[in-house]
């Protein structure tokens, strides 16, 4: 199975999720925030990467903190040339796919569109595996979640071509709305009245979006302190809600999150001028370690329970 080289170009996060396990930790220190100068370093070097050091034939996977919401032409202008260089290598097929992550709160989308424009005209759009994230807790606020949504429709709407999946960390709030049939229902629901539908879903939401939903495990860093933290029978109660309204969602979800694909890391140093390594480690089962804190009441490993949650459903 091929590899993905992930570069986590920097940490200028500005989500601000309430239940983040950066938040208070990666985020605030002050050797992992970038200057725009820093942010050039990054992208140039990540370039030089891919040439120099990228076994020819892998994926690759880039993200931020945020890659497109950036303040500078400076550095706007060195990822237009990240982006150009990685379109010429996927036409090389030296890289296979591109998985790339944006969370779409930015009002300038000229460079967004502009290399979504160019995936169109190379007809790549089978080989871009593009990722936004839309979570309950913390993330928006009134004008921050219409912008997020401004931005996605018009992405779709745009282009015909696109397959675009929203990321949803299952935290405790977000398992409560998808079972209680109210996800992105504050945006939704007029339309839906005025669509004559008496009932809303998740599945609503992601056909007016054109997009498919992928649950992420929360990772708890903190035991003592993580009020979001799902627990077991929550997230398999979930999953179960959004089976039953798109069947067969669980055993498509089950094989992906179990899937055993190596997966390296790098993150961009400023101190060394080079790429750390900072992939985690494996459990015993080939899942990553991390999966075993995405429980509140329990250390099991969330692939490995979701597995056995589609063999019992069955």
């Amino acid at each position: 199975m091929k590899k993905i080289y992930e570069f986590l170009l920097w940490n200028n996060c500005g989500n601000n999720c309430t239940f983040c396990h950066q938040r208070n930790h990666e985020r605030r220190i002050n050797d992992k925030i970038l200057t725009p100068q820093e942010q050039i370093e990054s992208l140039q070097l990540c370039g030089e990467f891919l040439k120099t050091r990228f076994e020819k034939g892998n994926h690759i996977l880039l993200c931020g903190g945020e890659i497109f919401g950036l303040k500078t032409e400076e550095v706007n202008t060195e990822l237009s040339k990240l982006l150009d260089q990685i379109l010429d290598h996927m036409q090389k097929d030296e890289i296979e796919l591109l998985y790339l992550n944006t969370n779409l709160l930015y009002e300038n989308t000229t460079v967004l569109f502009d290399f979504l424009s160019k995936v169109q005209e190379k007809e790549l759009f089978g080989r871009l595996k593009f990722t936004t994230s839309y979570d309950i807790v913390g993330r928006f606020n009134d004008i921050t979640e219409k912008l997020f949504y401004k931005n996605l429709k018009k992405i779709t709407d745009t282009f015909e071509d696109i397959r675009i999946v929203v990321n949803t960390v299952l935290t405790k709030g977000a398992c409560d709305v998808i079972v209680s049939d109210v996800f992105g229902a504050n945006y939704l629901v007029q339309y839906c009245k005025d669509q004559n539908k008496k009932e809303f879903n998740i599945k609503n939401w992601m056909d007016y979006f054109r997009v498919d939903i992928n649950a992420i495990p929360y990772i708890i860093l903190n035991y003592e302190n993580a009020p979001e933290a799902p627990t077991r029978e929550e997230v398999f109660q979930t999953l179960l809600h959004i089976d039953k309204i798109i069947p067969g969602y669980l055993q498509r979800y089950s094989e992906n999150i179990a899937l055993k694909q190596e997966k390296l890391l790098y993150e961009y140093n400023k101190t060394t001028k080079d790429f750390d390594f900072c992939s985690s480690k494996m459990s015993e089962c080939g899942h990553s370690v991390n999966f075993k804190q995405s429980f509140k009441n329990c250390n099991k490993c969330f692939p490995c329970e979701i597995q056995k949650l589609l063999k019992y459903t069955m």
